[in-house]
């Protein structure tokens, strides 16, 4: 959580946000790809989940230079600029916002650099929290501000060949479904159909295609609830995986190029169950019908 330019101090924004009783806040309050995309950009971030003997969740975070990343064959040997840290602890989360004060006022040469902190929810094992992109959580699902965002790479390759409609092969600009911060990517539909499971619930089903309609195997499915479409930012102008590329206004092609959809590309979802498994790459998505 950042100061918010000539409107407030780091007390009153630490004021703002209740630990024991969180609420969403606007990413304009935020260090992030929307508020600071060229830095973000440069980054390449690395998130675990794992627990200790008492079954308390450590989270632990790790950032590299993505410029050195990329270039490297073997991400393995790659030596972190911070991390891994625990963000369920103060030290960790102080560890964090130290590397970014001093990293904003080497950068911007200034004497009284912007503060920050990091705002979390206190530890509950009942975890209904979480800092997003969207308040879909708040209106949609009872204020529980867990989401995921699932993107159709259809959809990207839509728009893809409607921004480079008429240009040279040589000037041609590729999109990244990694451009628009998904947590999930699908393929296999048409472009725009993702929009269509609003209101409804996707079941993931394992590994292979000969699963994807037989409903009867032994292991529970996790299901996910589709809650709205995403509207996008300035914050997708930067791609994360080439910063160096063309910064584009994807708010502004999206409406020119397919205004019946608006700038909105991508949809928010919650998981409903987790069921007996991880999700994985490769596995498929069924549409769940109504029992009416």
């Amino acid at each position: 959580l950042k100061m918010k330019e000539g409107t407030m101090g780091v007390e009153d924004s630490e004021k703002e946000f209740d630990p024991n009783n969180p609420s969403w806040l606007h990413k304009e309050n935020f260090l992030c790809a929307f508020t600071e995309p060229n830095l973000m950009a440069s980054f390449k971030s690395d998130y675990e989940i794992k627990y200790d003997e008492e079954g308390v969740p450590l989270r632990l975070f790790t950032l590299f230079d993505r410029e050195e990343y990329n270039k490297s064959e073997d991400s393995t040997g790659i030596k972190p600029i911070l991390g891994p840290i625990d963000l369920n602890t103060d030290e960790g989360r102080g560890q964090l916002s130290s590397f970014f004060v001093t990293l904003k006022q080497e950068r911007d040469a200034s004497d009284n650099p912007q503060k920050l902190f990091c705002a979390t929810q206190s530890y509950s094992r009942k975890h209904t929290f979480q800092f997003g992109n969207t308040s879909s959580g708040v209106k949609n699902n009872n204020g529980d501000t867990r989401t995921v965002h699932i993107v159709n790479e259809a959809t990207v390759r839509a728009v893809e060949d409607a921004i480079n409609n008429g240009v040279d092969e040589s000037d041609r600009i590729k999109l990244n479904g990694m451009r628009f911060r998904p947590n999930i990517i699908v393929d296999g539909l048409e472009p725009w159909k993702e929009f269509d499971f609003i209101g409804k619930t996707l079941k993931v089903v394992k590994t292979t295609a000969s699963n994807v309609d037989n409903d009867n195997q032994q292991s529970a499915h996790m299901t996910l609830r589709v809650l709205s479409r995403t509207v996008r930012c300035e914050g997708i102008g930067i791609d994360p995986t080439d910063p160096e590329r063309k910064k584009l206004n994807i708010p502004q092609l999206l409406s020119k190029h397919f205004p019946e959809h608006g700038p909105y590309l991508g949809v928010y979802a919650v998981i409903e169950s987790a069921g007996d498994n991880i999700m994985s790459v490769g596995d498929y998505m069924n549409v769940v019908l109504d029992d009416s």
